[in-house]
């Protein structure tokens, strides 16, 4: 609600993210290629993309001979089929 901590708190955001060192790991599905691809077997997209995300995280954990958590949240109070 106040624009001048709004800015400070921005500010200090970008620096934080600009100088710590860390990994992103990403996945990105196109759904409507996804559905049409895969007409009799189908892997939800978001719980598909989860998967593959742990699985990057898995490989990345191993090769740099280390340990991680994975923590996932639900998006929403419902199951809705895409």
């Amino acid at each position: 609600m106040d624009p001048k901590f709004e800015i400070s708190f921005n500010n200090d955001l970008i620096k934080l993210l600009t100088n710590l060192n860390y990994l992103v790991i990403t996945v990105v599905i196109d759904k409507s290629e996804h559905k049409s691809r895969y007409q009799v077997w189908r892997f939800d997209p978001y719980h598909y993309c989860l998967t593959i995300l742990v699985q990057r995280y898995v490989r990345w954990l191993q090769e740099n001979n280390s340990v991680g958590d994975v923590m996932a949240e639900s998006r929403g109070g419902k199951f809705l089929p895409f």
